[in-house]
């Protein structure tokens, strides 16, 4: 099975517009059937005002279609502490998924190499 209950996802919302913002999911498989996966976790919103990627509080479920092509979905890997992720951003266009322990993942759409 490709997905099983308990795997931890992020989420991201392919921007189908140049104007369109990232929106990111940090989530646990519920549960995984034929290409739909039940999910359990938090949305994150870009502050446009500090240019910061927070939080939301409340935790959502969400039925989504990984055939959809509007997702891109991540797996994330065992060790990573889906409870304390959160973004790091170093102000010149670098952004990376850190859980505090030691996970850390690049998120930059361009490197410079």
């Amino acid at each position: 099975m490709i997905l099983q209950k308990g795997d931890c996802l992020m989420v991201v919302h392919r921007r189908l517009f140049p104007n369109d913002t990232v929106r990111f999911f940090t989530c646990e498989v519920d549960e995984y059937e034929n290409g739909l996966v039940r999910v359990t976790g938090h949305s994150w919103v870009r502050d446009t005002i500090g240019g910061r990627t927070i939080r939301k509080d409340e935790k959502r479920t969400k039925v989504l279609s990984l055939s959809s092509g509007t997702l891109i979905v991540y797996r994330l890997p065992a060790e990573a502490r889906i409870a304390t992720l959160g973004f790091e951003e170093d102000g010149q266009g670098g952004t990376w998924l850190i859980d505090g322990a030691g996970f850390r993942m690049d998120l930059r759409e361009h490197w410079a190499g």
